[in-house]
Formats: C-alpha cells, sequence, structure tokens
C-alpha cells in the first residue's frame, strides 16, 4: 500500500498507535454513535499525521517516540443532538463510577463558565501528549508557551477532558493525577482555566492565575492538524 508521507489510513494509525488511539470503531461501543456516513463526508477516512510524525522523537519526553507518548482521538462537537460540551459530559457519566468530575473547588462553578456550557471539540482528529510535559511545570503561563514547540498549540480544555475521559474508556487507566494542566480559554474572572487531577475521586476542573507557579500545574498541548 502506498501511503502519502503527510496522512494514513486510519486503519494503520490505529495499528501503530495502538492503545493509544480512538476513533470511529471506538465511538460506537463506548457511546453508541455511529459515525460511517460523517467520516466519509467530512473527510476522516484518513489521518492527517503520518508515520514520519508518529515515528519521529518526542520533544516532551526524551528517548521516546511521538506515537508512544501521545494519544489520538476523533473529536465529536454533538452527541446525541446536544452540544457535546465539559458540561454534557459531566450528565452523560453522572450516576457511573468513573469518568466522573471532581466536586467544584474554591467554590467555582465551572458548570455555566462558557468553556464549559458552550465549547466542545471540533469535528476532526486530535494528536496529543498523555501527561503534562514535565518541564512546563513550576512555570508561568506565559513562560510555558513561549517553550511550546511550533507543532503545538494550546488547546480548548473540553479538548483536554475528551482525551482524559477517552484515554481512560480505552485503557481504564488515569492520566497525571497529581498535576493539573493549563488550557486556552479565560474564566469570566479573568483565570486561566485548568484540568487534571484524574484519580479515583474524578476529574478537577479548576482555575487560577497565568502568574502563579507551582509544580503541579503544567501546560496543555496539542498537535496542529
Amino acid at each position: 500500500m502506498h501511503i502519502v508521507e503527510d496522512e494514513l489510513p486510519v486503519v494503520v494509525a490505529r495499528s501503530v498507535l495502538g492503545r493509544h488511539f480512538f476513533g470511529a470503531d471506538e465511538w460506537r461501543p463506548t457511546y453508541g454513535i455511529r459515525l460511517g456516513q460523517h467520516t466519509h463526508k467530512h473527510g476522516l477516512t484518513t489521518f492527517p499525521w503520518g508515520l514520519d510524525v508518529l515515528h519521529a522523537r518526542c520533544p516532551f519526553t526524551p528517548g521516546r517516540k511521538v506515537c508512544e507518548t501521545h494519544f489520538a482521538f476523533l473529536g465529536l462537537p454533538r452527541f446525541r443532538g446536544h452540544p457535546f460540551t465539559i458540561a454534557r459530559y459531566r450528565e452523560v457519566w453522572l450516576n457511573h463510577d468513573q469518568p466522573r468530575f471532581q466536586p467544584n473547588r474554591r467554590n467555582f462553578s465551572w458548570e455555566r463558565e462558557p468553556f464549559s456550557a458552550r465549547a466542545t471539540c471540533s469535528l476532526r482528529w486530535y494528536l496529543m501528549p498523555l501527561n503534562v510535559w514535565t518541564v512546563s511545570r513550576g512555570k508561568t503561563y506565559e513562560e510555558q508557551v513561549a517553550m511550546m514547540p511550533v507543532e503545538y498549540e494550546v488547546p480548548l480544555a473540553v479538548e483536554e477532558v475528551t482525551k482524559l475521559i477517552l484515554y481512560f474508556m480505552r485503557t481504564r487507566s488515569y492520566l497525571d493525577p497529581e498535576a493539573f494542566a493549563r488550557c486556552r480559554e479565560l474564566t469570566s474572572d479573568g483565570d486561566r482555566v485548568l484540568v487534571g487531577g484524574f484519580d479515583q475521586t474524578g476529574i478537577a476542573v479548576s482555575s487560577w492565575t497565568d502568574d502563579y507557579q507551582a509544580w503541579s500545574m503544567g501546560l496543555a498541548l496539542s498537535r496542529k492538524v
């Protein structure tokens, strides 16, 4: 099979990434969503990153390849007729053991914030590091962004939440239970949205100022399409 350098058949991407992959075939048994027509209509039958990217040295984890340290998933903007927001995720899994969300911290009612109530993933492929970038931790948001490789961008909070949830559904494993990832949005109070701390108690959604430096706070990252 001839493979174009900058894209792959989905079947090849799934084979290379293994458990680090969540596509249309995984959405159906997990959520009962059939995506056959949508994948063809929107050109999602090919994976936008080639073998050159997947087998390249990971810029965040020394000695590892991108396919070993990243998680790929097909993002969905809607679920059963409703925008697939963070608030919607919470409703879907409200009565389940996992995945779930931790109680609000610092009296932060994130359910009504635009990043939670309105923002959704795009209908496209995502490729995101599994773990919070260690070198970015303990720095201000400005310092973290300045370090970011040009091939990456800061994702929305819903994209980071989706990564955590789908990886858990695929592997039953928690990502970075003691770390939080700074996302693209700000709250109505002007603080940066944080997602992480995912353990047996659930996913934490919180916020803090951009200039705060804490070892537990790193930068969320997503490979540009």
